[in-house]
């Protein structure tokens, strides 16, 4: 049994089981789950403006979908999403998926990088490295086309080959592209990391990563150790007629 669970902002759907779909039926499915729909409305931090039983729609493909309870799901939309919130413990959400995130290791402006600078064989040393700031990740495809958090308090330990989460917080994009320098490697990320819980660190070593300016690919190469922190040798440019073939 299906039920839309209306928020100014954004539409949920909420799938129960249930022996029918008289109006009996109906109160039998929801009486159990009045206390969690409280909870979940902490965690959104709205109050719901209307709850009502829906026609058997095609499933949100642009939400984040769990398992609710017992043989239940609940989709959320993007828009609803409380970014850096942990939902309360008593809520009953499992089976989080895995979400495609990169891995953004150093951000600068793009006037630090002169064109002259960057050419085949040269290093790009990444400051971030060696003052041993954090770094972010982003989700790979942001659904629906909206602007989705990065993920600040990365802690990226290239000589343990792991990814952790140090404190998780999500940052504003501040629309400054510039120069950018990404891991290669498309990381699966547990969806939880977005609202605050990170489960496991990731094996992660240091591989290939790529170089961006103002959105667009300028260079690629290996990751390459320098002293006591990382640099980037640019191995591949990128030519105005012939992209890097990167995703």
């Amino acid at each position: 049994m299906f039920f839309d669970l209306v928020w100014p902002e954004g539409h949920a759907r909420l799938d129960l089981p249930a022996a029918g779909a008289s109006a009996v039926d109906v109160a039998l499915a929801l009486a159990p789950v009045l206390p969690a729909l409280a909870l979940l409305q902490d965690w959104i931090g709205a109050p719901l403006h209307d709850l009502r039983p829906a026609a058997d729609a095609p499933w949100p493909a642009a939400a984040l979908t769990l398992a609710w309870g017992e043989g239940g799901r609940l989709a959320l939309p993007w828009r609803l999403l409380p970014w850096g919130r942990t939902p309360p413990a008593a809520l009953p959400l499992h089976h989080w998926p895995c979400w495609p995130a990169r891995l953004l290791l150093q951000a600068l402006p793009a006037a630090r990088l002169p064109a002259r600078e960057r050419v085949p064989g040269a290093l790009l040393l990444l400051p971030a490295s060696f003052a041993g700031a954090d770094c972010a990740l982003e989700l790979h495809a942001p659904a629906g086309g909206l602007p989705l958090p990065r993920l600040g308090g990365v802690v990226w330990q290239p000589q343990a080959g792991s990814l952790q989460l140090a404190a998780a917080r999500p940052l504003a994009d501040s629309g400054d592209v510039g120069a950018r320098v990404w891991l290669e490697q498309t990381l699966e990320v547990d969806a939880r990391a977005w609202f605050g819980g990170w489960p496991q660190p990731l094996e992660l070593a240091a591989g290939a990563a790529r170089l961006e300016i103002d959105g667009g690919p300028c260079a690629e190469g290996p990751l390459l150790p320098a002293g006591r922190g990382w640099g980037l040798r640019l191995q591949r440019l990128a030519a105005v007629s012939e992209p890097l073939a990167w995703t």
